[in-house]
């Protein structure tokens, strides 16, 4: 009842398996060491607390009451968000303000909106 007719095939097999074996574990370990590095990145990165989240937790607090929030997602998709957001509240803040109400230009002013 022998499988093969070559001698010692048996240590061919055992060879291979354990290679074979050793391989995928080594490169899955490898692998899982990569991204737990990475993972361990965003824990090692201080709270980007929004300022406006802050503020109403404060008043929150103030009236005895609890806020709580959380990041929904990968931390870095989040970063990049605020970031959008906040160049955005700048321009926003800009434009608001290169257009003022003053007495020189605006909606009230001679030349201004609608003035004919």
């Amino acid at each position: 009842s022998r499988a093969s007719g070559v001698t010692g095939s048996w240590l061919v097999f055992l060879a291979f398996y354990v290679g074979g074996v050793s391989i995928v574990f080594e490169l899955l370990k490898a692998f899982t060491i990569e991204a737990f590095v990475e993972i361990h990145k965003t824990w090692e990165l201080p709270d980007s607390e929004n300022e406006h989240l802050k503020a109403i937790g404060d008043t929150f607090l103030e009236q005895g009451l609890y806020f709580h929030f959380r990041i929904v997602g990968d931390p870095a998709t989040h970063e990049k968000i605020m970031n959008a957001l906040e160049e955005k509240c700048k321009e926003l803040e800009e434009h608001s303000h290169g257009h003022g109400h003053g007495a020189a230009a605006g909606h009230g002013a001679a030349g201004g909106h609608g003035a004919h």
